[in-house]
């Protein structure tokens, strides 16, 4: 699997859905709107290590990934498709794109990270946002975090020590987390609830919900936010609200 996150500062975007784009369609209408947008569009993709370098002639062969249809027709055991997107020219952005076959699993997951420099500015950074809101769209988003690496780690990745036999001591770091079935991971600089929570917590909740900024999107969701900027997050003022 490719290893993106790490590789430079990155501002995350988590989609967690129920959608799937295992249909011709659905699948050609994700990887339409990724290419359409050249500030963002990536130039590689695939499965795996290395990526291939992602040109108009490859699109069917992308859109045919995205669907997993062979996976389908011949092995019933291959419930998910996963695949990666990478562009490697400023700025730089990774994006995995993934469904699962329910009920395997109650909620796929999906992530869209753009290097943190580029957020600094704030026309950017707006930028960003609409090419996410649009994502969002395209996969029936529950639920969605957004937050730079830094503030993700912080609240998600627990640091311990282990003392082997002979006495040398190991530092191990692990991901921990509550997954959407159980229960909303937590609250981040920028939160997105889709139509289902609106519904279940009551609109009037998020009428009057304490924030910095609050939009209400044409998905019937909500997104939100608890700073100013991304880089905010962390100040006395944004974990009091």
């Amino acid at each position: 699997m490719p290893k993106f996150r790490g590789e430079y500062p990155a501002f995350e975007v988590t989609i967690e859905s129920r959608a799937r784009f295992d249909t011709e369609e659905r699948a050609r209408r994700v990887v339409t709107y990724l290419l359409a947008h050249p500030r963002f569009a990536p130039d590689r993709f695939g499965t795996y290590d290395p990526l291939q370098r992602l040109s108009a002639k490859r699109i069917e062969e992308v859109i045919e990934l995205v669907m997993n249809r062979t996976g389908q027709e011949l092995d019933p055991e291959r419930v998910l498709s996963r695949v990666f997107f990478e562009r490697t020219r400023p700025p730089r952005c990774d994006y995995t794109v993934r469904w699962d076959r329910l009920p395997h699993v109650a909620f796929s997951p999906s992530f869209y990270n753009v290097e943190c420099v580029f957020v600094q500015d704030a026309m950017q950074l707006r930028e960003w946002m609409t090419f996410v809101f649009g994502l969002l769209h395209l996969h029936e988003a529950w639920y969605a975090a957004f937050a730079l690496q830094e503030e993700s780690s912080q609240k998600h990745e627990i640091t311990y020590k282990m003392q082997l036999v002979g006495g040398k001591v190991i530092e191990h770091t692990t991901a921990a987390g509550i997954h959407l079935e159980h229960g909303i991971p937590g609250v981040y600089w920028g939160n997105y609830f889709g139509p289902f929570y609106v519904n279940w917590f009551g609109r009037e909740k998020f009428e009057t919900l304490p924030c910095v900024e609050k939009r209400w999107l044409d998905t019937g969701g909500i997104f939100f936010t608890t700073a100013p900027t991304p880089f905010d997050w962390d100040t006395p003022e944004a974990r009091q609200l």
